[in-house]
């Protein structure tokens, strides 16, 4: 029996995930022809031609997460919640992929932060990182120790 298509979208008309990811590919290759000669003032040939490949493949793959049995199911089924950034799977898959490393880094970066910013929690802990403390949780931190070190201090034993 043959698996339906994965979706990249659902509603009134869903959208496959083959037709989405070529039509967003498409659409980057002509940004890329677009700001080509602009890329090249700016950052050189060589640097440029990294950036325009780096940039239809990071549209080709951005959405690879989504073929999770998981996501598609909250595709199909409205009170199903997947919980879990289907771009940091895609990113999981770039990774493990045979990509250049040249353009490795900047792909992952662009999948991993096409709908949210490296400072989203949500995306931080799906990807297994420990989002830095902010400069006001540090000093909370730090006067809430201080304050138990301080208690060592004046208990008088040992």
């Amino acid at each position: 029996m043959a698996l339906p298509e994965p979706l990249a979208k659902s509603g009134e008309k869903p959208v496959a995930l083959s037709q989405h990811l070529r039509e967003v590919a498409d659409y980057a290759h002509a940004i890329a022809q677009s700001y080509k000669q602009h890329w090249e003032n700016l950052l050189g040939t060589e640097f440029s031609d990294r950036v325009a490949k780096a940039l239809v493949l990071s549209a080709l793959t951005h959405d690879f997460g989504k073929i999770a049995e998981g996501f598609q199911r909250s595709l199909q089924e409205r009170k199903h919640r997947w919980e879990f950034r289907h771009e940091v799977l895609s990113a999981a898959i770039l990774l493990a992929s045979e990509l250049p490393e040249d353009a490795k880094e900047i792909v992952v970066a662009a999948v991993l932060t096409h709908h949210r910013d490296f400072d989203d929690n949500q995306l931080l802990q799906d990807a297994g990182l420990i989002p830095l403390p902010t400069p006001e949780l540090l000093k909370a931190a730090k006067e809430k120790f201080a304050k138990k070190v301080a208690e060592l201090k004046t208990t008088g034993h040992g």
